[in-house]
């Protein structure tokens, strides 16, 4: 099992705040550009969800299907892995920053997914669990 960050959207295509309203697509499959194509990511690895422009990451995903698709309709994202969302926040102004992992963010700039170590999968767990337990 690998993790990974995975940037959703770019900085001229944002998430809104309240994103599961309109992109509860996010759940069931997630997008990556064209020149992107998911090589290394497999069934079971775990991404953690970043939104791009709010330098903060939201949920975790698991990968469940071995290889994308391409939907060639999508010009932009066209590459498509399937994944379950067991965890989210709903609102990306309550979701933590890259800091809480140890992430910079210029290390995310211009890329749609990056490699994690397990130590910083762990961190962006216990910041998500935090939220809950701060509530």
């Amino acid at each position: 099992m690998k993790y990974w960050l995975k940037s959703i959207g770019a900085a001229n295509h944002r998430l809104d705040n309240d994103w599961l309203n309109e992109r509860y697509d996010l759940l069931d499959r997630i997008r990556f550009a064209k020149n992107k194509r998911p090589s290394g990511v497999s069934v079971g690895d775990r991404l953690v969800l970043y939104a791009a422009g709010w330098e903060r990451f939201y949920g975790v995903a698991v990968v469940t299907s071995a290889e994308p698709k391409e939907d060639l309709a999508e010009e932009r994202w066209p590459w498509v892995l399937d994944v379950e969302v067991p965890l989210v926040v709903p609102r990306l102004s309550m979701a933590p920053g890259l800091d809480e992992m140890d992430v910079a963010t210029t290390s995310v700039r211009q890329q749609s997914h990056i490699s994690l170590t397990e130590e910083q999968f762990n961190k962006a767990l216990a910041a998500l669990g935090g939220l809950a337990s701060a509530a």
